[in-house]
């Protein structure tokens, strides 16, 4: 016994080091970004809901009725939400800080018919938004997005 004492007390050691370094974010699965600290601003999970709102669906759902106005004209009910990705965590629980970058989708919801129109990336302390198309694509500005979405020339099967 006396042999495992020295490695019994370093992995003790070890341990409350370890978790001396921990906060009650990054230990679980919604830990996203590693550059924040534990005195960082927290936000709300309406404040983070609106500024999803307000810096990625308003601009794609203007540039969606640029593009195509019947979309939002029809008898059938079509919107565009946003979803953040849990990553498998408790969604509800999660905390969101000034200088983190959220991830998650946008939907639109066309007579009941949902596509996945990207992902995005918004970082809540600059408020810089990237977007995917798809996996094969790179990750583009908000802007350049929305140019795309404007200027696509109409296909008719």
């Amino acid at each position: 016994m006396r042999k495992y004492t020295k490695y019994i007390a370093l992995g003790i050691i070890l341990s409350m080091v370890t978790l001396g370094f921990a906060s009650k974010n990054n230990l679980g699965v919604n830990f996203l970004n590693i550059g924040w600290s534990s005195d960082a601003k927290e936000i709300s999970q309406k404040e983070v809901q609106e500024r999803v709102q307000e810096k990625v669906i308003d601009p794609i759902t203007a540039s969606l009725i640029v593009r195509n106005p019947h979309l939002f004209m029809t008898k059938c009910y079509s919107s565009v939400e946003a979803s953040l990705d849990d990553r498998g965590g408790d969604l509800e629980n999660r905390k969101f800080y000034e200088n983190q970058t959220i991830i998650g989708s946008v939907k639109l919801i066309d007579c009941g018919s949902v596509d996945v129109i990207c992902k995005y990336q918004l970082s809540l302390n600059s408020n810089d938004v990237k977007v995917r198309e798809s996996y094969l694509k790179p990750w583009i500005t908000l802007d350049e997005f929305i140019k795309q979405i404007e200027t696509v020339e109409e296909v008719h099967e």
